[in-house]
């Protein structure tokens, strides 16, 4: 899995890569809640680029980050997700994401 960083933030690639979600071919594409900078707050985001409903772990009284990641990995691993994009990850904090989910950032081509 890997994470593309586009820091010039360039529309036409933002507008490609949302178009490239398509989860039933493996690939989704993460539209980050703006200014969120949290774990907890991307991880809602995966699950709802993965059109999983975000308050279910709160339905079901599990809470806390490693549950989020956990039932994220499961549903990546059931429906065959091969390709995960983060817009704008270069303004998450830094290295935030990589503990989770192992990913090696990519540049953009400028």
């Amino acid at each position: 899995m890997s994470v593309l960083l586009d820091g010039a933030d360039d529309v036409v690639v933002t507008r490609a890569l949302l178009a490239a979600h398509r989860p039933a071919a493996g690939r989704i594409t993460v539209h980050p809640t703006p200014s969120a900078t949290g774990a907890n707050s991307l991880a809602y985001d995966v699950l709802a680029a993965l059109g999983r409903p975000v308050t279910r772990l709160g339905e079901e009284k599990i809470s806390g980050i490693v549950p989020a990641w956990q039932a994220i990995a499961a549903w990546v691993a059931a429906d065959e997700v091969e390709q995960v994009t983060v817009l704008r990850a270069q303004r998450r904090v830094p290295g935030g994401h990589r503990p989770r989910t192992g990913c090696r950032p990519r540049h953009a081509a400028a």
